[in-house]
C-alpha cells in the first residue's frame, strides 16, 4: 500500500482530503497517483478488494478511484457497498477494453463517472476534484435542510420532503413554493434559497418564457407534462433532465418531478459511439470495393487511349490530368482498405523488442518513403540503458513512423524536429516535438478520428492505426500543440511484461 502519507506537524496536510486507489496495473497507477496528488489530495493505493475493505474502514476515505476488474475483486458488488455505507461518497471506475458494457452497469450502480483505464490520469484526477466540491456543497445543502425541518410538519409534508424523487411545487405566479429535499441536492441550491424564488430560474433565460408557457398549458391537459430540458445546477452548471408535471388539487399551481438524464446520456452517447464504430469498416470497405472496380476500369481505358494518341495531340494533356486523379483516387482506396484490414488483422506477435532499435527503424523507413527527403531529426534527451518492451516490432515500428512522418510533414518550409526517449518508473516515454505549423484547438480532439486529415493528399488513416497501437500495447498516446507553434506527440508504453500484449480482462 502506497501514499503520500500525513505527519503530525503539518496541519496543512492533515486537512488534505484522501483518495484510495483500487488497481492492480502498476502503469495505470504511477500516473494516477501523480495526477491525484498534484490536485493537492492524498493518495493512498491499494492492489485489491481485500485490501481496500481494510483501508476505507481504517481511513473513511473521501472518495474512490477504482479498476471494476482488478486482482481478487469483484467491483460492481464493491461499489454497491461503498454506495450502501455511504451514499455522497464520489466513486470513479476504470473499464478496461472489451468492458464498455460493466462500466455502464456500474454508472447505474452509483458512480459518478467512468473512464477507460488508459485515459489521461489528469482528467480523472480533475473529475474527482469536481465531485470532491460537489459532495462538500450536498452536505451543506442538507445541514441547511435538517435546520429548516426541526419544527413539526404534517405527516403528508415529511413524506413529500423525504421522497426518494425531486418534487418541486410551483404556484400560479410562477414562482417556487415547495421543494423536497432531493431536489434541493440535485438543483445545488438549500431549501430556503429555493423556496420563493422564480421557476423560470431554472431553464436559460432566452427560453424561460416559452417553457413556463408549455409548461403550465401541459401541466393542466389529462396526460400532463412530458418533456427533456437543460436545467441549472447551482451558479452555473447545467444538466439534461426529464420534467414532469400536473396541476395541483387547486387547479392555479403545479407540481413538478425533475430527473437527472446525466448517466442516460452519457450511457445513450457510449452506445452510439460503439455502434458508429463497428459499423464504419463495413462501410468504408464497402465503399472502397465499389470505388475501386470503375476507377480501375476508367483508368484502363484512359492509358489505352493516351497510347493511341499522337505525341501532338492536344487531347494528350486532358487524359494525363484524368490519370493523375485515377492514381489519387487509386492511392485513396488502397489507404482506406489497409485501414479495414489493419482494424481486423492487427494481432501481431508480441515478444520483447528494443525500443531503440525500433524507432530506428521508424526513422529509415520514413526515410525510405520519402526518398531520403527529411528535414533533420535532432537528438533531446536519450535514456542511456536499454528499454525493452514487450510489443508486436512491426506494429511498433509503424506506429512511431506514422508520428514521424507526420512531424516532418509539419516543418517541410522549416522547423526542427526532436526526438526524446527515457525511463519514468516503469514506463518508457518517447517524445516527438516539431516546431511546425501547430494544429487548432477545435481540430485537437479529431486528431485520431479516421478520415481526419489536414494534409494535402490521404484521408487521415495514419493516426487512428497510431491510437489503436498504442492502446493495443496498453500505453497512453497525448498531442499538445497551438497553432503556429508546433506540436508535441507523447507515447508512454509499460515497461512490465505482464501487461502487455491483446490481453482484455
Amino acid at each position: 500500500m502506497t501514499s503520500k502519507g500525513k505527519t503530525s506537524e503539518s496541519k496543512e496536510d492533515e486537512a488534505r482530503q484522501i483518495i484510495l486507489l483500487i488497481e492492480d496495473n502498476p502503469r495505470v497507477t504511477t500516473g494516477l497517483v501523480c495526477a491525484i496528488e498534484e490536485q493537492g489530495l492524498d493518495c493512498v493505493h491499494v492492489n485489491d478488494g481485500v485490501s481496500g475493505w481494510e483501508v476505507y474502514d481504517k481511513l473513511r476515505p473521501d472518495g474512490v478511484v477504482m479498476a471494476l476488474r482488478p486482482l481478487g475483486f469483484h467491483g460492481l458488488a464493491f461499489l454497491r457497498a461503498l454506495k450502501n455505507r455511504e451514499k455522497h461518497l464520489p466513486v470513479i471506475t476504470l473499464f478496461s477494453k472489451g468492458e464498455n458494457q460493466l462500466a455502464v452497469e456500474s454508472l447505474k450502480a452509483g458512480a459518478e463517472e467512468t473512464f477507460r483505464r488508459n485515459a489521461d490520469p489528469l482528467t480523472i484526477a480533475e473529475s474527482m476534484v469536481s465531485l470532491l466540491k460537489r459532495v462538500e456543497e450536498r452536505r451543506r445543502i442538507e445541514a441547511a435542510w435538517i435546520k429548516a425541518s426541526e419544527k413539526t410538519v404534517p405527516d403528508l409534508e415529511r413524506i413529500l420532503t423525504e421522497a426518494p424523487t425531486a418534487l418541486v411545487c410551483a404556484d400560479a405566479m410562477k414562482n417556487i413554493a415547495f421543494a423536497n429535499r432531493r431536489a434541493a441536492l440535485l438543483l445545488g441550491k438549500p431549501p430556503h434559497a429555493l423556496v420563493g424564488s422564480p421557476l423560470g430560474d431554472l431553464v436559460a433565460e432566452n427560453m424561460r418564457e416559452g417553457w413556463l408557457s408549455a409548461l403550465y398549458r401541459g401541466a393542466a391537459s389529462s396526460t400532463g407534462y412530458g418533456a427533456e430540458v437543460r436545467i441549472r445546477r447551482g451558479a452555473d452548471e447545467w444538466f439534461a433532465s426529464k420534467i414532469n408535471a400536473v396541476t395541483n388539487s387547486g387547479g392555479r399551481g403545479v407540481i413538478i418531478s425533475i430527473h437527472d438524464m446525466t448517466r442516460e446520456k452519457l450511457v445513450e452517447r457510449q452506445l452510439i459511439e460503439s455502434k458508429r464504430l463497428a459499423s464504419l469498416g463495413n462501410l468504408v470497405d464497402g465503399v472502397a470495393h465499389e470505388i475501386r472496380n470503375p476507377v480501375i476500369t476508367i483508368g484502363g481505358f484512359a492509358r489505352k487511349a493516351l497510347a493511341a494518341l499522337p505525341e501532338d495531340s492536344p487531347a494528350r494533356s486532358y487524359l494525363e490530368i484524368a490519370l493523375t486523379d485515377v492514381k489519387r483516387l487509386e492511392a485513396m482506396v488502397t489507404e482506406i482498405e489497409g485501414y479495414v484490414s489493419f482494424t481486423k488483422n492487427r494481432n501481431g506477435d508480441f515478444e520483447e523488442v528494443d525500443l531503440g532499435r525500433v524507432i530506428a527503424a521508424s526513422v529509415e523507413r520514413v526515410k525510405s518513403r520519402s526518398g531520403g527527403k527529411t528535414p533533420e531529426l535532432m537528438r533531446g534527451e536519450l535514456c542511456e540503458e536499454v528499454l525493452s518492451v514487450v510489443g508486436s516490432k512491426a506494429l511498433l515500428i509503424e506506429l512511431f513512423a506514422t508520428i514521424l512522418e507526420n512531424a516532418f510533414e509539419a516543418v517541410m518550409d522549416g522547423g526542427n524536429v526532436t526526438l526524446s526517449v527515457c525511463r519514468i518508473d516503469d514506463w518508457a516515454r518517447v517524445t516527438v516535438t516539431d516546431t511546425g505549423v501547430g494544429i487548432k484547438d477545435e481540430d485537437m480532439e479529431k486528431v485520431f478520428d479516421p478520415f481526419y486529415t489536414s494534409k494535402m493528399r490521404g484521408v487521415g488513416m495514419g493516426l487512428a492505426k497510431a491510437y489503436m497501437i498504442v492502446e493495443d500495447h496498453r500505453g497512453q498516446i497525448r498531442f499538445v500543440s497551438r497553432a503556429g507553434e508546433g506540436t508535441t506527440c507523447t507515447v508512454l508504453l509499460p515497461l512490465e511484461r505482464r501487461e502487455s500484449g491483446r490481453v482484455d480482462r
